[in-house]
């Protein structure tokens, strides 16, 4: 009966070594290092859209529009863009809107002279 008891307990002694020496080198490896790309540059335009929900008929007040920026690959013709007309923001404040807007430009931003009516009153398209 010692002899078994010897060779369990040596068993267990060595166990127990063998998982301190392994937890131990574990925790002293050195991290694997994460190998990071920057992701490709995308060329950004600001876009005139709406701030608020503007409903067909609204008159576009101050703060109503804000500058957003916008991948220019996305821009079209029509878009108000502030490198072509930085004073833009004035000239819509007080405009009337032909069409509705979705705030943020989630439905579209800001066109040109269509979408928005200079004299304060409703033109038809």
């Amino acid at each position: 009966m010692n002899r078994k008891l010897i060779i369990v307990g040596a068993t267990a002694i060595l166990a127990f070594g063998a998982t301190y020496v392994f937890m131990t080198n574990a925790q002293n490896a050195a991290p694997a290092r994460l190998m990071v790309q920057a992701s490709p540059r995308i060329d950004v335009e600001q876009v005139l859209v709406a701030n608020q929900d503007l409903p067909m008929g609204t008159v576009v007040s101050e703060g109503s529009a804000i500058w957003q920026t916008w991948p220019k690959a996305a821009i079209s013709e029509f878009m108000i863009t502030k490198s072509d007309k930085a004073d833009a923001m004035e000239d819509v404040t007080g405009s009337m809107a032909r069409v509705a807007f979705i705030r943020g430009g989630g439905g579209a931003p800001a066109a040109s002279s269509p979408s928005l009516s200079g004299e304060g009153t409703l033109l038809s398209r």
